[in-house]
Parts: C-alpha cells; sequence; structure tokens
C-alpha cells in the first residue's frame, strides 16, 4: 500500500509541476514571441495610421489575441477593451532607436494547447502505470510472503516447511534458500538430540540397575565384597559421567554454543590426561608454545575421547602429540593399534558409528569431529608404522 500511495503522490508531483511550472514557462515564452513579432510588423506602418488599424483588424480576426496601441504619450490609438481575461503582454515599438509607442497583447491560449489539454491523456498514462507497478509489486511482494509463510511455520514447529520457488528470484531467492538451510539444520540437529537422548536414556538403565545390584551385594557381603562392590559401582559412576558430559557437549555444540577463552594446552591436556588415569609423560609438546583462544571444557572432552578411544580401540595410548606451528595448533593421539579398516575410515567420525566392538554409543570420535569444527579445524586418522594416529587441528 505504501508503494501505491508513493507512486500516485510522485506522478501528482510531477503533473502539477507540469500544469503549473513547465507549461508556464513555456506559456510565457510564446506571449514574448508575439508581441516581438507584431511590434516589429507595427513599427513599419507606424505612421500610415490606415494601415495601421488595418493590421490591427486582421491580427483581432486572424489570432486568438487581441492588440490594442497607445502612442508615445499614452493617448489609445484603438477602440478601448474589456479588461483582459487572459495574459496581457505590453511590448514598446521602436524604430531607429525612437520610441514610437506601445502595443497591448491579450492572449488566450496557446493553439492546440487549450485548458486543460493533456490532462486527461496524463491520467489514463497514470492509471497504466499504477496497474503495471502494481503487477510487478506483487510479483516481487509473492515469494517474500512465501518465505515470511515458511518462516512462521518452521517457528510454529512444522520442521518440514520448505521454500519452493520457481525461477530466478535474486536476493530474494538467496534468503529462501537460507531459510531452508536454516530447517534442515535445525531439522537435522533436532533430530540427532532426540536419537542421542533416547540412546543415552537406554544406556543410563544399564549401569542404574548394575549400581543397585552392587549396593545390595555392599549390604550383604564382607569387606572384601564391599571393596570390590565400590570399584565397581565407581566404573559405572564414571561411565555415566561420561554418557552425561557427551550429551551436554553435543547439546552445546548442536546450538552453537562454544565459550572461548586463552587456554595454556599443554597444562588442559596434562590434566586430561591425570583424570583419565594416563601419565603426564605420554605428552610431547613441538613448536613453540603460546595461549590458543578456545573452549577448554569443550576441548577437554575432546582430548579426553582422543585418549578414551585409543585406550579402548587401540591397544593403549603411546604418546599424546601437541605440535605449534603458524597455521594453528595439533593434537594427536597414538597408540598400538591394527590399523583402520577401510571399510569404517570414512565414517569413523560420525555418529552413533562404532570404531570397534567395544560398548558405548559411537559419540567420541564424533564429538572430537564437532568440537574441531566449531573451533575451526578439522579431524583426522593415519595408519602409522607402529599404530594408529587419530586426532584434530584447530585454527590459528
Amino acid at each position: 500500500m505504501g508503494f501505491f500511495i508513493t507512486l500516485v503522490v510522485t506522478a501528482l508531483t510531477v503533473m502539477a509541476y507540469h500544469r503549473l511550472v513547465a507549461d508556464r514557462l513555456s506559456f510565457s515564452d510564446w506571449e514574448q514571441r508575439i508581441a516581438q513579432f507584431v511590434g516589429n510588423r507595427f513599427a513599419e506602418v507606424w505612421d500610415d495610421p490606415g494601415a495601421r488599424n488595418a493590421l490591427v483588424d486582421e491580427m483581432n480576426r486572424t489570432f486568438p489575441f487581441e492588440v490594442s496601441l497607445r502612442d508615445a504619450a499614452g493617448q489609445a490609438l484603438t477602440p478601448v477593451r474589456p479588461p483582459c481575461e487572459h495574459h496581457e503582454h505590453q511590448h514598446v515599438v521602436r524604430r531607429d532607436g525612437v520610441t514610437l509607442g506601445e502595443i497591448t497583447v491579450c492572449v488566450g491560449p496557446p493553439p492546440g494547447r487549450p485548458p486543460g489539454a493533456g490532462l486527461g491523456a496524463m491520467l489514463v498514462a497514470l492509471l497504466a502505470v499504477v496497474f503495471a507497478t502494481g503487477f510487478l509489486a506483487r510479483r516481487l511482494a509473492r515469494p517474500i510472503y512465501q518465505v515470511a509463510d515458511v518462516a512462521d511455520r518452521i517457528g510454529g514447529g512444522d520442521l518440514d516447511a520448505r521454500v519452493h520457488l520457481r525461477g530466478n528470484h535474486g536476493e530474494v531467492g538467496l534468503m529462501a534458500e537460507s531459510v531452508n538451510d536454516m530447517a534442515e539444520r535445525i531439522q537435522r540437529e533436532l533430530g540427532r538430540q532426540k536419537e542421542l537422548l533416547a540412546m543415552v536414556s537406554h544406556e543410563m538403565r544399564t549401569p542404574l540397575g548394575h549400581l543397585r545390584l552392587l549396593i545390595e551385594m555392599a549390604r550383604d557381603g564382607n569387606e572384601a565384597a564391599q571393596a570390590k562392590a565400590h570399584d565397581e559401582m565407581e566404573r559405572e559412576l564414571v561411565h555415566m559421567d561420561q554418557l552425561v558430559g557427551a550429551l551436554l557437549s553435543q547439546s552445546r555444540l548442536a546450538f552453537d554454543v562454544v565459550q572461548k577463552q586463552p587456554v595454556e594446552l599443554p597444562d588442559l591436556l596434562r590434566r586430561e590426561l591425570e583424570r583419565h588415569g594416563a601419565s603426564g609423560e605420554v605428552l610431547h609438546v613441538e613448536g613453540a608454545v603460546r595461549s590458543v583462544s578456545v573452549d577448554p571444557t569443550l576441548l577437554g572432552h575432546a582430548v579426553g575421547n582422543l585418549v578414551r578411544n585409543a585406550e579402548s580401540h587401540g591397544g593403549g595410548l603411546t604418546r599424546l602429540v601437541l605440535t605449534f606451528d603458524d597455521d594453528g595448533v595439533e593434537v594427536a593421539a597414538y597408540d598400538r593399534g591394527p590399523g583402520i579398516d577401510p571399510r569404517i575410515r570414512e565414517k569413523m567420525f560420525e555418529a552413533f558409528e562404532k570404531v570397534g566392538q567395544g560398548k558405548g554409543l559411537g559419540l567420541g570420535l564424533n564429538l572430537v569431529a564437532r568440537v574441531a569444527e566449531a573451533h575451526g579445524g578439522e579431524v583426522f586418522a593415519d595408519d602409522t608404522e607402529d599404530g594408529t594416529r587419530v586426532g584434530f587441528t584447530l585454527r590459528a
């Protein structure tokens, strides 16, 4: 509606300018030309009253104006006429530098331009422009309305809603593609979250059931049985803690909740090694050490998953190498494994893909990949002479 109002106001302004200013300017120029022409004609016959009066009658009959004459003293030389109702113009008649008198020309509308001439045509042109621009505006606004409708449906929970546009719509098409990409990402992430929550809930039932059994055994057993039950309970609690940590980390990554801060990576890696029962001596640092801006919680989980992967599927961690270079940072876990099965190499970093036959959800390496991606890096996995090398990079 605002577009049409602006268009109409602009058109009316142009019309008013044309009628009140442009036409007036052109009409005044026409008047001056008439007065100059008439003055030149009368200068030739001014001294002959008969020829002068005949010329007045001829001009009044032939042209749409009336001519009246006065001499140099201001006395009327033609009959006095009623006041001019149109445009009146005076012109001094001179010949050889001598003033002979004055001509008053009462000019009517210019030939072929009666009052209101062109107004109807301009109104027709205005209506044509309004209809044409209305069609164009509707054509431009339709895909925008469709994008807005799909966005509302997505906000209401209909994650299957997509924008389908025909043809090339330029910037609107790019916006539609962005909305579709957003919907696909939300749908994919929510699907992952639901699947992850269902699998974690299922996995949690096993350690919880085992804990109940261990508690009963600890109550009824002797000291040796109680000590063994306590050790088992601790392992089950560690397993539950790992499941909850994976769930929380995946949730943060799904919604891009990455809180970066300057971190001394050698200290963070040593803490993770100790937390998982590995010696800090397996850590090897190469390059010029410097602080790196990372999310310490997510990065700690990623390093922990590399260590657990090496222990569970690689025959044990041999060394953890931290390398600093100009491009960024690299963290690599070396193990004694038999190498990577080519059948799983392409999928080993995907969610719910297990590297080996050990228990777990297959989330460890997927979490490593997502943490690396959130920090602008990538993951890698290679076979070495005595095992496997699995790790990730962080962009500088």
